[in-house]
């Protein structure tokens, strides 16, 4: 089967999974806005929170082609605002909360623009130079995770011709293997 429907089919039912999960409580929490605020506060508000119930709330960021808890707490309820302190990667960052009881909240986007100079070369021949030691995924244009590790000169020269992109732990890029 096709990587992309296997993906809709696991979205799909993990989604269903969740929301019968939701809909057994006598109360569903309800994350009914999020955004950004002053670049790095992630706030939302909840409605539905039962009396007296500790919540524990997941911020997920969509980092290396998924997403990735990167702040938890619990919290007791105040009056349904909540935030958070996030750390931004440049280019478009993907937010995303949950909880126990809530349904995952919309998603939150927020562009980084960044002047500064590409990690690597667009083209590359067998290396490829980072700024630093630091942890890599490559990629091909199917998704697949073709190189990873933690390096500052990473060798390409097993890749076959083609565009890649590769994340690491402070952004992502495109290039091509020539």
């Amino acid at each position: 089967m096709p990587k992309i429907f296997l993906l809709f089919l696991f979205v799909f039912f993990a989604n269903a999974i969740l929301q019968a999960q939701s809909h057994s409580k006598k109360e569903n929490v309800q994350i009914v806005s999020a955004e950004i605020v002053k670049d790095t506060i992630l706030i939302w508000s909840t409605i539905n929170e039962p009396a007296d119930t500790t919540i524990i709330f997941n911020i997920e960021q969509f980092r290396w082609n998924k997403w990735v808890k990167v702040n938890s707490f619990n919290s007791q309820k105040k009056d349904g605002n909540y935030s958070c302190v996030v750390s931004h990667h440049p280019g478009k960052n993907k937010y995303r909360i949950s909880s126990a009881l809530a349904i995952y909240s919309m998603i939150v986007e927020y562009i980084v623009h960044d002047n500064s100079q590409p990690m690597g070369p667009l083209k590359v021949g067998n290396y490829l130079e980072l700024e630093k030691e630091e942890a890599f995924e490559i990629y091909d244009q199917n998704g697949e995770v073709k190189l990873k590790g933690t390096a500052k000169k990473i060798d390409a020269s097993k890749l076959p011709k083609g565009v890649y992109y590769m994340n690491t732990s402070s952004r992502t890029s495109e290039f091509i293997k020539k």
